[in-house]
């Protein structure tokens, strides 16, 4: 499948399953790696080497309630020292890429309308945090999400325009495939455009449930495969969706989309 490395956004007590299922990594929230000790990520490394997979990609990078990048508020030096300790335990579960989401902690406060400042606090932020990770190893990818949670960085246009603005090798972009259904961008076109910044993909059903043989969006699904196809993509993709079911049953039906449409 193109060299693609495929992976279920899920917590580390389900890797096990992830990996029956036939998936290559999981993808767990790395502010999780915050507050476990580091006799407890010893065990999950242990487990991955046990069981043969890890944590190559994490999202969450923040903390919604104790990190602010923008606005009066923001707390860059809070969240460097928090840095300074997940990054270290990323890349001990195997982490090659922290996502960043965190919507609530980027987004403009009630009354600060100062884009262009929210832009410099976000790219500030940005290249703190690249210079942390890439110590590790570890590339940031920008998630734009769904215009209904974050008022800034919504489309993946944004996404890369603020990925240039951070001008760190190591800061790239995501493409969510749910939140670009939700702002109504031509998905085929911003993955094939965007090729060359694009780190990382979010997949899931046009509903944010697991994606299936049988559901009623395959002709989203073949619009975005051929778009990943198109772009010559073969980094990682995660499944990151709500369960309909049995949770293995649900990884086993995603993994048999994947080779419906990623066939060569």
């Amino acid at each position: 499948m193109n060299n693609i490395r495929l992976g279920i956004c899920t917590d580390p007590d389900k890797a096990f399953i992830v990996k029956k299922a036939g998936f290559d990594f999981y993808e767990p929230k790395a502010f999780d790696m915050y507050s476990v000790t580091d006799e407890q990520i010893d065990e999950w490394a242990k487990m991955h080497e046990d069981i043969g997979i890890k944590a190559e990609a994490m999202n969450c990078m923040l903390i919604g309630d104790k990190h602010q990048v923008t606005g009066p508020a923001a707390n860059h030096d809070v969240i460097r020292e928090y840095l300074l300790t997940i990054v270290p335990r990323c890349a001990r579960m195997g982490c090659k890429t922290i996502v960043f989401g965190s919507a609530w902690s980027r987004n403009m406060p009630d009354g600060f309308c100062d884009r262009d400042l929210a832009y410099k606090q976000i790219c500030e932020y940005l290249q703190m945090a690249a210079d942390i990770c890439a110590e590790y190893d570890i590339n940031i990818a920008i998630e734009p999400l769904s215009a209904t949670v974050t008022n800034i960085v919504s489309y993946v246009s944004e996404g890369h325009y603020v990925a240039r603005l951070a001008q760190r090798e190591n800061v790239r972009l995501l493409v969510d495939f749910y939140a670009a259904s939700c702002n109504y961008e031509s998905i085929y076109g911003e993955l094939v455009g965007y090729a060359r910044t694009m780190e990382h993909l979010h997949f899931s059903a046009v509903d944010r449930k697991y994606p299936r043989r049988d559901d009623a969006y395959s002709k989203e699904y073949a619009v975005f495969f051929n778009g990943v196809k198109d772009s010559g993509f073969n980094r990682r993709i995660s499944i990151e969706a709500g369960h309909i079911g049995d949770e293995y049953e649900d990884m086993l039906e995603a993994m048999a989309v994947f080779k419906q449409y990623l066939q060569d």
